[in-house]
């Protein structure tokens, strides 16, 4: 595996808020509006992941945090596409990687999580837990 260079964490509370901010889509509201002091908890996480290299673990799974604030980060992921309002968080990654991380061969086309974010809500966006690799190395 190749060392890529680690994300920049100066825009992660921005980050944070835009992918959770509410909005209504056919009907239904969609969002979780945080307080100060819930962001703080997720910004918290984030140092914690940090502080243990990415290395899995149930402190990281942000189960202190209320579920809905949770699932809205986790659903907030699908705003890292192109095009969207956290698009900057792919181009910043895949900027400068030419090549899978993984296999060395292909161009880095996804993002994929190191730690899951089926288990890991929290850290569904945070740049530091998103790899950019190729279709194949992500599909295997």
């Amino acid at each position: 595996m190749r060392n890529l260079p680690l994300p920049t964490r100066e825009l992660a509370r921005e980050q944070l808020i835009a992918a959770i901010e509410v909005y209504e889509r056919n009907g239904e509201r969609h969002g979780y509006p945080a307080t100060d002091a819930e962001l703080d908890a997720v910004i918290a996480l984030y140092d914690a992941y940090d502080a243990v290299g990415g290395a899995p673990g149930d402190p990281l799974k942000g189960l202190n945090l209320d579920a809905a604030l949770r699932t809205a980060i986790q659903e907030g992921y699908r705003f890292t596409q192109v095009g969207l309002r956290l698009a900057s968080i792919r181009a910043s990654l895949m900027q400068g990687v030419e090549r899978c991380p993984i296999c060395g061969i292909s161009a880095p086309r996804v993002l994929d999580h190191h730690l899951p974010k089926a288990n890991y809500h929290p850290l569904a966006i945070y740049a530091r837990n998103l790899v950019p690799l190729c279709v194949d190395c992500n599909q295997s």
